[in-house]
């Protein structure tokens, strides 16, 4: 199990950071010894102020990774400090603590986490999965965000082109104003049903009891997603034909969700949203992967949604919760549509200026 928690582990630190508190410089050795084979940077600190001033000086970590009792500045006032300015910094407490009280008053600082000393190398590793995972998250989001932006702009500058190119008669004039009045969906958009599912026309009612019998073997279906999801997770250290052959694989996957949903009856902009989604894996080349900053971007936004299926079926079925359980739709077709807008200019859209995004 941790030689596995070890290679997820690594795919998701190799471009990350992480700052080491501790006042025991044998164990801040062994430490920087360890996560040395993860994280691209690690720095260590012998005590807060120190860290302080480190992790100012680089503007943050992804992670900071902290012992609490420590001389000159303890681990609470580090915490404290860096929340004054940075309330979305991760941080795993490293403690020895005992006291109840002391533990609570760690818990409210807003820390990801507590792991007591001598710690579990399985167990440690199993929480900074799941944090880097959270950040690993929040990039995708950020890059998705970006390239959205980048779409925009060159549909304004094109909009701008035509406009300033087109002749100013009567005709054109009437024509323009018409088309602001009737606005027409856009191919892609209108592929993954996004309009459809943001108005609502494909919303069920989901109060009524699941038949949570008919739908047997959940777990052997978590852990057969989860070695999907880590096979994406390895996707850029392969080569471009290798990654194709592993896409096709992984959209087994997807058609593993589509039966679930087939038996549910609950989602079928979602079943509509997989299907399209597994033609357009099977339709990927080498050449569409040839820009490295798409296929970075590909890989993420696959990984977020395999993330995303994991947390519905264990939401669905672990958890037996279906309140707001309907998002699912939406958003997971919008994932789909996301993906395959990544490689929409090479596909040679020439009418998904309009394309909607959650």
């Amino acid at each position: 199990m941790v030689k596995t928690l070890s290679s997820i582990l690594k795919s998701y630190a190799k471009h990350m950071s992480i700052l080491i508190v501790d006042d025991d410089t044998f164990s801040l050795e062994i430490y920087q010894g360890i996560f040395g084979e993860f994280f691209a940077q690690v720095d260590t600190a012998e005590d807060g102020k120190i860290a302080l001033q480190k992790w100012r000086a680089n503007k943050g970590f992804d992670l900071v990774l902290t012992d609490i009792m420590m001389p000159v500045m303890n681990g609470s006032k580090l915490i404290s400090e860096i929340r004054l300015t940075s309330p979305e910094q991760r941080i795993l407490v490293l403690s020895g603590l005992s006291d109840l009280n002391e533990m609570r008053d760690i818990i409210n600082l807003g820390v990801d986490g507590i792991v007591m000393k001598p710690f579990d190398q399985e167990l440690v590793f199993s929480i900074i999965i799941r944090i880097l995972k959270i950040i690993h998250g929040e990039k995708i989001k950020e890059q998705q965000i970006n390239q959205l932006k980048l779409f925009a702009k060159q549909n304004v500058q094109l909009k701008h082109q035509v406009k300033a190119d087109k002749p100013k008669d009567a005709d054109s004039v009437k024509i323009a104003t018409e088309s602001k009045l009737i606005k027409k969906p856009s191919s892609l958009s209108s592929k993954y049903n996004i309009r459809k599912t943001l108005h609502g026309s494909t919303a069920h009612d989901v109060n009524s009891d699941i038949d949570y019998e008919s739908i047997n073997n959940i777990d052997a279906l978590r852990e057969e997603l989860f070695v999907y999801e880590h096979s994406i997770v390895s996707l850029d250290k392969l080569s471009n034909r290798e990654v194709v052959v592993k896409l096709r694989e992984s959209a087994q996957g997807i058609h593993l969700l589509i039966d679930i949903m087939d038996r549910l009856e609950l989602f079928s902009v979602s079943v509509s949203a997989a299907q399209n989604l597994i033609e357009f894996l099977e339709s990927i080349t080498e050449e569409m992967l040839v820009d490295a900053n798409k296929k970075e971007l590909f890989i993420d936004a696959y990984l977020a949604l395999y993330e995303d299926i994991g947390s519905w079926i264990n939401k669905l079925f672990i958890e037996q919760d279906t309140e707001n359980i309907n998002y699912f739709d939406a958003s997971f077709a919008n994932t789909c549509l996301e993906i395959e807008a990544i490689f929409m200019q090479e596909e040679g859209s020439d009418d998904d200026s309009d394309l909607e995004f959650f």
